[in-house]
């Protein structure tokens, strides 16, 4: 493995913590807001569904539904290396989903906030509103995309 995904994954063999932080740091200041919420929703969506699950038409789907980018195959990168961006971190806080539990406005809202709190903080785009709003739509529409 090289030194960047190392770092992505959590592996420290050789990797201090501090250039662990200086390549969040660098990630925060650098991606643009429109990166870091592709980066976002389709890894977090990649939580949701193994990424080998993913098809043409599922991203296509997902794409339209959350218009992350111009070419539906913009989605794969972050649906594969998901796990390295979350290491389980919505699921450590007690987040579960289930599609017919969803039904409630209440339950994806509490459901929406616990994920926007749980996400890594180099990936934030926006405001807590806007973030929220983007995983509400996600989770709202998540049968939709042929979970």
């Amino acid at each position: 493995m090289n030194r960047v995904t190392d770092v992505i994954r959590g592996r420290f063999s050789g990797v201090t913590v501090g250039m662990r932080v200086r390549f969040s740091s660098m990630l925060d200041r650098h991606l643009p807001q429109r990166t870091k919420r592709l980066l976002f929703l389709a890894s977090f969506s990649a939580q949701l569904k193994a990424p080998q699950e993913f098809n043409r038409d599922m991203l296509h789907k997902l794409n339209k539904m959350l218009d992350l980018s111009t070419d539906d195959a913009a989605l794969k990168f972050p649906i594969h290396i998901s796990r390295a961006i979350w290491r389980n971190r919505p699921f450590e806080m007690g987040v579960r989903f289930d599609t017919r539990t969803l039904q409630d406005q209440t339950d994806v809202r509490g459901l929406g906030m616990r994920i926007v709190s749980a996400m890594p903080k180099w990936l934030r785009y926006g405001d807590d509103c806007r973030m929220l709003g983007d995983v509400e739509r996600l989770l709202r529409n998540w049968q939709q995309v042929g979970a």
